[in-house]
C-alpha cells in the first residue's frame, strides 16, 4: 500500500522500468525513417543508406522467395529490425527474413516526407502512358522522366524500379511478374495519383455519390499499376543503368565536397537542364560564406523538410 491508499506492485514497477529502458535506447530522431529524398539512398558520408542496403539484400537474396514484396511481414518484426539498425546492427545478414526486409523498404518509402514521384511528374507519366502507339508511349515516358523529374526523385525511382525489375525477372521462381510487383509498390511510388492530386480525364463525377468516388479511386489505382508495370517491362528502353551509376557517383561527390568550388564548367552545363541542379549550384557558390544557411535552405521542392533534416544529420 503506497501513499493515499494507492496500491503499488512489483509488476507495475517492472513494466514502467522496461518502458523507460526502451525509451532511452530508442533514438530521439530516427536515422532511417523520415529521411529526405536527397538522403534516401546514401548517408552524409557517401555510404549506402538503410534503404540502399535493403534493396541490395532483396536483389541478392529475395529473388527466389515466393511472394516477395506481396506477402506481408509482422509489423513488430519490421519495427524491431529498423530499431536494431539504428542501434548498431547496420548490415543485413543472408539468413534474415526477406519478407521483413521487403516490408522495411515499404516502410521507409511510406514514411518519406514527400512522394518519391511528385504530383507534376505523376501527371506527366500518366499523359505519356495514355499514348496509344507503343513506341511513342515508351519514348514519351522516357522523356517525362528525363525532363520533369528533379534529379533526387529520378534517381530514387530508378533505383527502386531496378530492384523491382530484378525481382520480376525471376517470376518463374517467386511468382512475382511485373504486374504483381507493380501492384505492391505503385501506391508507394505514385502517391499523388492515388491521392487524387493528378487530373484524370475520366467520366466520374467525384462530387456525386460514394460509388462515383470509388470508381475514380479504382481508376487511379489501375493507372498507377499500369504505369509502373510498363516502366518495369520496358526498363532497359526507358532507363540507362550506366547513367544511374554515374549519377550515384556524382551525388556522392557532391555530398562529400559540398563546401568546395571545384566543379567544372562542363558539370554546370549538364546541370542546367534541371531546376534542382540550378538551385544546388547557387547554394554551392555561397557555401564558404554561410554553411548553415545552405543546410537550412530548401534544396528541392521534392525533398519536403530536407533543410532541417540535413542540418540534424550533419
Amino acid at each position: 500500500m503506497g501513499h493515499n491508499g494507492i496500491f503499488r506492485s512489483d509488476t507495475n514497477e517492472a513494466i514502467e522500468g522496461s518502458f523507460h529502458q526502451w525509451r532511452d535506447k530508442r533514438p530521439v530522431k530516427s536515422l532511417v525513417v523520415g529521411r529526405p529524398i536527397l538522403l534516401a539512398l546514401e548517408d552524409i558520408d557517401g555510404g549506402p543508406s538503410f534503404l540502399e542496403k535493403a534493396l541490395r539484400f532483396l536483389e541478392k537474396f529475395g529473388t527466389k522467395v515466393e511472394g516477395i514484396l506481396r506477402q506481408a511481414a509482422d509489423v513488430e518484426e519490421v519495427d524491431r529490425r529498423v530499431q536494431e539498425y539504428e542501434q548498431g546492427k547496420n548490415e543485413f545478414e543472408p539468413d534474415e527474413d526477406a519478407h521483413v526486409v521487403g516490408d522495411c523498404v515499404k516502410h521507409v518509402l511510406r514514411e518519406l516526407p514527400s512522394s518519391p514521384v511528385p504530383a507534376s511528374c505523376c501527371t506527366a507519366l500518366l499523359e505519356a502512358y495514355k499514348i496509344d502507339r507503343k513506341e511513342a508511349r515508351i519514348n514519351a515516358m522516357h522523356s517525362a522522366i528525363v525532363e520533369t523529374f528533379p534529379e533526387p526523385n529520378r534517381r530514387l525511382l530508378q533505383r527502386i524500379l531496378k530492384m523491382m525489375h530484378t525481382i520480376s525477372s525471376h517470376a518463374h521462381e517467386n511468382r512475382m511478374n511485373p504486374s504483381a510487383v507493380a501492384a505492391c509498390m505503385a501506391p508507394l511510388l505514385l502517391r499523388p495519383l492515388l491521392a487524387g492530386e493528378c487530373e484524370l480525364e475520366d467520366d466520374f463525377d467525384v462530387n456525386g455519390d460514394n460509388s462515383a468516388q470509388l470508381l475514380a479511386a479504382a481508376n487511379a489505382a489501375n493507372n498507377a499499376q499500369a504505369i509502373i508495370t510498363t516502366l518495369l517491362e520496358e526498363y532497359e528502353n526507358i532507363f540507362d543503368d550506366e547513367n544511374l551509376h554515374r549519377c550515384s557517383i556524382s551525388a556522392d561527390s557532391r555530398i562529400e565536397n559540398s563546401g568546395s568550388d571545384d566543379s567544372t564548367d562542363d558539370e554546370n552545363v549538364d546541370m542546367k537542364d534541371n531546376g534542382y541542379h540550378d538551385a544546388e549550384n547557387e547554394v554551392d557558390q555561397d557555401t564558404d560564406d554561410d554553411p548553415e544557411r545552405v543546410l537550412s535552405g530548401n534544396l528541392s521542392e521534392s525533398s519536403g523538410s530536407a533543410g532541417s533534416d540535413l542540418y540534424d544529420y550533419k
